[in-house]
């Protein structure tokens, strides 16, 4: 279920070389992305899962380009575990505007 989110994680992390290659690759760098997409109001789309984890898509806006990260809750939902950072697809730029500039679904805090 897409929801309206704040997050209230208790920090973040994610592999040093993987920040490094998602630089590269998407020009994204997790700091960023997480400095400016989780403090806010942003959705939260469940992803695949992989093996045991579940994977989740918070999509928000950044540096004025609405972003997608990938990534997982660890330590009981404390920590964000960030997997990639990347320019929102073009159907994810949609629901992202359809839900929060549109108002389609209530703020969750």
């Amino acid at each position: 279920m897409d929801e309206i989110s704040k997050a209230s994680y208790e920090e973040f992390d994610w592999h040093d070389e993987k920040r490094k290659t998602n630089i590269n690759k998407h020009k994204i760098d997790f700091v960023d992305a997480t400095r400016d997409i989780f403090p806010f109001i942003h959705v939260i789309i469940p992803a695949r899962k992989e093996g045991d984890e579940q994977r989740y898509k918070a999509i928000g806006e950044s540096n004025g380009n609405i972003i997608t990260v990938i990534f997982t809750e660890r330590n009981e939902g404390r920590l964000c575990w960030v997997i990639s950072a990347r320019r929102a697809r073009k159907g994810e730029k949609d629901e992202y505007i359809n839900i929060i500039r549109n108002g389609q679904q209530k703020e969750k805090t």
